[in-house]
């Protein structure tokens, strides 16, 4: 009696204790899905190299004045009315600077030659290897503004004149300088003539 008892509490614990290996349950799969983070593509900022939107492109440099920058038209012979002296001191300054070579005189006396009285130009001209435009033409001559001088000795009358000019001229390596001259005239009859002209000082700079 006593062995049937056992038996029936074994086999009850049996049955109730579950089983690690039943092959004989259906397996659950659990899946567990990872879910990637969303990922966000930042494009890189463009740089000051590309700003066109046709891709990176070169930086621009800036770049300095070099020989040869600037185009000179060929001289010219100024206008002139013989009758006004200013008119006769601004044609002869003109034509002194509108210069197609260094140290070429030939075409400036030409046209200057019936209001010009002085003996020869080599003494003033500017452009010669040692003057302060030396190595400068071809040159251009931009403006010429001309004020009356006080002190001028003889002073001004109705035969003399005596002007401070100031003279800016263009050379085509890219440099502009402004020349000072004293400049005198006669009238000679119905005609004005220069008949001196004194270079004070001249100052350079670069476009």
């Amino acid at each position: 009696m006593g062995i049937v008892v056992l038996a029936v509490v074994a086999l009850a614990v049996w049955q109730w204790f579950p089983r690690e290996d039943d092959s004989s349950q259906p397996a659950t799969a659990t899946s567990t899905e990872t879910t990637a983070p969303p990922t966000t593509s930042t494009a890189a900022s463009p740089t000051p190299d590309a700003v066109d939107g046709y891709g990176p492109q070169a930086a621009e440099e800036r770049s300095e004045p070099t020989s040869g920058v600037v185009a000179i038209a060929a001289p010219t012979n100024p206008k002139v009315n013989t009758k006004d002296p200013e008119s006769v001191m601004t044609a002869f300054l003109t034509a002194l600077n509108n210069r197609e070579e260094n140290g070429e005189l030939d075409q400036v006396q030409g046209w200057t030659a019936d209001y010009v009285a002085l003996d020869s130009l080599d003494p003033i001209d500017p452009y010669t290897d040692n003057g302060p435009m030396g190595g400068k033409a071809p040159t251009q001559t931009r403006e010429v503004e001309l004020e009356k001088v006080k002190s001028a000795k003889p002073a001004d009358s109705s035969t003399h004149r005596t002007r401070e000019a100031k003279v800016t001229v263009q050379s085509h390596t890219g440099t502009e300088t402004i020349q000072t001259w004293t400049v005198k005239a006669m009238k000679d009859g119905e005609t004005w003539k220069v008949i001196e002209a004194t270079l004070e000082s001249w100052t350079g700079k670069t476009d």
